[in-house]
């Protein structure tokens, strides 16, 4: 299974009823490695104690669910955060999304016989939260036909504007799709990433106001279907990281365009601060 911390040439937001104290950013969780006593991998997820990160993060607790199946090539199971007690739509609304992401595994009911190994993971990576922004991420692991395949799925909620983010309301959206071709066009220092996905002239955010067509050229079409999904961005108090997949086929790996906040405020809309 390994998904964990895919690196860089390898890697849903609602209104307050009553409001819990959030005063500034806060990353709400540390998630490390670990193996269970059969050997297996699993996450162990420590909630931020301080009585800021208690005041600002909110009722959160750590879920963990596998399935019971005493097949040795079947394993599926995730562990992710939910509010015990949630207070705002926010917090509703985020209870909802991964609610909605955890019942697409197999935790339970038939699995034929697989020829391969079966595994489904569903594991919590971070989880930010400031007074505009809550955004957690999660890592996939799906295995196993040919090889396995890493995912990220984003959980991104705009507490102002009591809806799912939409990343061109806070950001230039131009300027970030810029930033991340140049990072994934000097990974390996040849020119590969060109080659495969050229960028004739810069983005603007023009590119990224409605959906593109078929017959567009690729690089436009991936950039803008990456950057207008808000489950491909996650924050976290340090940085953004987004998750752009497999670009150049399994080989290479998944790409994740990464940038800190010292970055990030050069690509910010008036009025936001970074992050958000």
């Amino acid at each position: 299974m390994m998904f964990r911390r895919p690196v860089v040439a390898l890697l849903m937001s609602v209104g307050l009823l009553t409001t819990p104290t959030t005063s500034r950013a806060m990353d709400c969780v540390v998630v490390r490695d670990d193996y269970d006593s059969a050997g297996q991998p699993i996450v162990d997820v420590r909630l931020a104690q301080s009585a800021q990160a208690k005041a600002s993060c909110g009722s959160l607790k750590v879920v963990t669910r596998t399935r019971n199946d005493p097949r040795p090539n079947v394993r599926v199971s995730t562990t992710y955060l939910e509010f015990e007690n949630p207070l705002t739509k926010g917090e509703r609304l985020y209870n909802e999304l991964i609610g909605k992401a955890v019942g697409q595994l197999s935790l339970s009911g038939k699995i034929d016989d697989p020829a391969f190994k079966h595994e489904h993971i569903l594991d919590i990576h971070s989880f930010y939260r400031s007074p505009r922004l809550l955004s957690a991420q999660y890592l996939i692991w799906l295995c196993c036909g040919a090889h396995g395949f890493a995912s990220s799925i984003a959980v991104n909620i705009d507490m102002e504007r009591n809806a799912v983010l939409v990343p061109a309301d806070l950001f230039r959206v131009g300027a970030v799709a810029n930033f991340c071709w140049r990072q994934f066009n000097a990974l390996d220092g040849q020119g590969t990433f060109a080659r495969q996905l050229p960028l004739d002239k810069e983005f603007t955010d023009s590119d990224f106001e409605r959906p593109r067509s078929a017959s567009e050229p690729r690089t436009l079409r991936a950039f803008s279907e990456t950057l207008t999904n808000p489950g491909s961005w996650s924050f976290t108090d340090s940085k953004i990281e987004i998750w752009f997949g497999y670009l150049l086929g399994y080989a290479p790996g998944p790409m994740v365009c990464s940038m800190d906040n010292a970055e990030l405020r050069r690509m910010t809309r008036d009025g936001v601060n970074a992050p958000p």
